[in-house]
């Protein structure tokens, strides 16, 4: 729960780092961030990376499942993630929201 230790311009800049160190890694397939403090704020940066990802990757997109339990990502953050859902990628089999 690292994201909960900083605030403001510092958050946001870890928050960049980890999801464009997610959607760079050539091999992943499964993103498991749980009870990490995912709020609204970090899935609007989360989801604008991975749209951008399976965007660029097309065919070649490999995450296919997003764990993304125990957080708080509220109603705005499930609104973002509504976005990354309407792309529709095929890739995309799973998304784990469970006590969010």
């Amino acid at each position: 729960d690292i994201l909960s230790k900083f605030q403001g311009k510092t958050r946001d800049i870890l928050s960049r780092v980890i999801c464009k160190c997610i959607t760079t890694l050539p091999f992943i397939e499964i993103v498991e961030i749980c009870n990490c403090d995912l709020d609204a704020e970090f899935m609007e940066i989360f989801v604008e990376y991975l749209q951008e990802y399976y965007t660029l990757r097309g065919r070649d997109a490999r995450i296919t499942i997003l764990s993304l339990q125990s957080n708080p990502i509220i109603d705005k953050g499930m609104i973002e993630l509504c976005k990354l859902i309407r792309m529709n990628n095929k890739c995309l089999t799973t998304i784990k929201l469970q006590n969010n």
